[in-house]
């Protein structure tokens, strides 16, 4: 009877340190996914719903490849990645990974992959992700608005200056526009 009630006993702590973790990981403001040898997801967290758009019931205890067939942890790169993870144990840190989106054009992430056990004794790859790409992009815009001053700064003439002004704010991405105008005012004549 003594181990009947010191199994339940740690049965209980089992589940209540289960509930823990999982609560844990739902607080973190990054997408967080875990996924068992097989490539089942075992845990999601809001974050990785909210960013993936996946309904939280269609991601569990399911193949990665069935719930989102086109993440990069599916691709023969990724799969080579976590089997590596499995084998070593050694954290991986992919930087600056390009991934296709369902959107209009490509986002890029950093994801750090790490080998955890759970409680039961398996071995599991904890998946953070965290989407950069619209940092790397007010990095660029920052850029290109020093090098536009910069060249500003140089040009004396004012309808070189102008024209290099439309140019720059109209040329490539740039800073999102396709069309300018400039309009000039005449003192002297009122226009």
């Amino acid at each position: 009877l003594a181990w009947a009630i010191h199994n339940a006993r740690l049965f209980q702590e089992t589940l209540e340190l289960k509930e823990f973790n999982e609560q844990a990981l739902q607080m973190v403001p990054l997408p967080v996914l875990l996924l068992d040898r097989n490539l089942n997801v075992v845990f999601a967290n809001q974050s990785y719903v909210e960013y993936t758009g996946i309904p939280y019931d269609h991601l569990i205890q399911r193949p990665l490849k069935e719930a989102r067939p086109k993440s990069y942890l599916v691709s023969e790169e990724g799969r080579k990645e976590l089997e590596g993870l499995f084998i070593s144990g050694e954290t991986v840190h992919l930087e600056r990974l390009t991934v296709g989106a369902e959107a209009y054009r490509n986002r890029v992430i950093d994801m750090l992959i790490s080998r955890v056990e759970a409680p039961d004794g398996r071995s599991l790859a904890l998946v953070v992700t965290e989407d950069i790409t619209e940092s790397l992009e007010k990095a660029y815009e920052s850029s290109l608005l020093r090098r536009i001053s910069q060249t500003m700064e140089g040009i004396l003439d004012i309808d070189r200056l102008l024209y290099a002004t439309l140019t720059c704010v109209t040329a490539g991405t740039a800073l999102g526009f396709n069309r300018a105008i400039l309009l000039l005012v005449n003192q002297e004549e009122n226009l």
